[in-house]
């Protein structure tokens, strides 16, 4: 009778896993960039209160430090970059497979459609 997915969607049914694949990793990975920089906004908060302390005198944190928390949050900014990078570039190079699928599901459709109406009309025919 009826089949509930047809084979010829395999292919496209892959892809898009594949692509919902990434698309979530971007998601993940965009999630902790934004943590990333909220850390490297408070490491500048720091290095800057430390500063201005130094300046005036006052009993101020280990600049140094604070310096080195900077550098080491603007460093795991870089790298989550690249990663997120890395990461659309891969999205994007499945454009050409992913539109080749959509132009053979297209194909498809039309003669789906009448095998469909064709089981409807022997289903209905039958009472």
């Amino acid at each position: 009778m009826f089949s509930s997915r047809p084979a010829w969607l395999r292919g496209a049914d892959k892809a898009l896993e594949g692509r919902a694949k990434i698309v979530n990793a971007i998601e993940r990975e965009e999630a902790k960039l934004l943590e990333i920089v909220i850390a490297r906004v408070e490491a500048d908060r720091a290095l800057e209160e430390a500063q201005t302390a130094e300046a005036l005198g006052e009993t101020a944190a280990d600049i140094a430090r604070a310096q080195k928390n900077v550098d080491e949050a603007l460093a795991a900014i870089g790298r989550q970059a690249s990663l997120l990078g890395g990461l659309r570039s891969r999205l994007a190079g499945m454009a050409p497979d992913l539109e080749g699928h959509v132009r053979a599901v297209e194909a498809k459709i039309p003669a789906h459609i009448e095998g469909l109406r064709a089981d409807f009309a022997a289903e209905w025919a039958k009472g």
